[in-house]
């Protein structure tokens, strides 16, 4: 992966992760964010995503997952509704 940011096999993988952690609620926002997403490789593998869904009610959750196409990254992915959201961002 070096020079590139990410393969479009593993851009697949975590836009399908973050689909499934929305569901059933519509996707409103992301943030993508780590080591390789700025072009760097290291010890860290991890992949960072928040993610703003559209929900009629409080939601944050946490996930990590691991990705099958790169056995040694992982995504860890928060997600939060857009009114609570908004409301912190407020603050």
């Amino acid at each position: 992966m070096r020079g590139r940011i990410l393969e479009d096999t593993v851009t697949s993988e975590i836009l399908n992760i973050c689909e499934k952690a929305a569901s059933p609620n519509r996707i409103v926002a992301a943030s993508i964010h780590g080591p390789h997403i700025y072009g760097y490789t290291g010890k860290r593998k991890d992949v960072d995503v928040l993610l703003i869904v559209e929900s009629p009610r409080l939601t944050l959750k946490y996930r990590h997952r691991r990705l099958r196409s790169l056995k040694d990254m992982s995504v860890c992915l928060l997600v939060v509704d857009q009114k609570t959201f908004e409301k912190d961002t407020k603050r």
